[in-house]
């Protein structure tokens, strides 16, 4: 409802915002890619990286934290910052999968190889974004894929994806809107996770 519009947030006074406008997202930010960054680069601790396979396991539509690093020197990395949305451009899966984004959140993390990079105008909220993609906009990316064993997605295609955009007022309280539900979310998820933990040990306390 929110991105088909029919539910609407309002303005200070009451008012609906203006009508979104159709972009494409060529026209709402610059696109590059990441680095020559592998698994065999990977080290306890060092620089924060993100590798395209973290994009399917790992992270959802916003990516506030990374817990993942290299000791490769900085001046070889390529490095993604607030702001940036991150698209995978390959998969072994399908070309549905493929067609997901995660809007980064924290400055200086290096990202490896078969990641597309869009990072957005200053009008355009990256989070509102990132959503918008995930929900609203997997048929049409999936179908710019290339190839079936190894499904490939590029920057050129990317460009032409059309996107509805409102104002950025509008697009703060619809992110802001989704993220408060993520939180709760991951809330239940820990709650969920400690009660299990908690009834496992109940259990072997019993058995002994």
């Amino acid at each position: 409802q929110l991105f088909a519009q029919k539910l609407r947030f309002k303005n200070a006074k009451g008012e609906n915002y203006p009508d979104w406008e159709e972009k494409r997202l060529k026209d709402i930010g610059t696109f590059s890619k990441g680095g020559s960054l592998s698994k065999n680069s990977l080290s306890k601790n060092g620089i924060k990286c993100i590798l395209y396979g973290d994009l399917f396991t790992i992270y959802d539509e916003i990516i506030h934290e990374v817990n993942v690093f290299t000791d490769v020197n900085k001046n070889e990395l390529k490095f993604g910052n607030k702001g940036d949305i991150l698209i995978p451009s390959s998969t072994t899966v399908n070309a549905w999968s493929i067609a997901c984004s995660s809007a980064l959140m924290i400055d200086e993390v290096a990202l490896g190889g078969d990641i597309n990079v869009l990072t957005p105008k200053n009008c355009i909220v990256s989070e509102f974004l990132s959503y918008t993609i995930n929900h609203t906009k997997k048929r049409e990316i999936a179908k710019y894929a290339q190839g079936t064993t190894i499904v490939h997605l590029y920057n050129d295609s990317l460009k032409k994806v059309k996107i509805e955009i409102p104002r950025i007022e509008e697009q703060i309280k619809i992110a802001t809107f989704l993220s408060k539900i993520d939180e709760k979310i991951n809330q239940i998820d820990r709650e969920l996770e400690n009660m299990k933990e908690f009834k496992k040990g109940l259990l072997q306390q019993m058995l002994i």
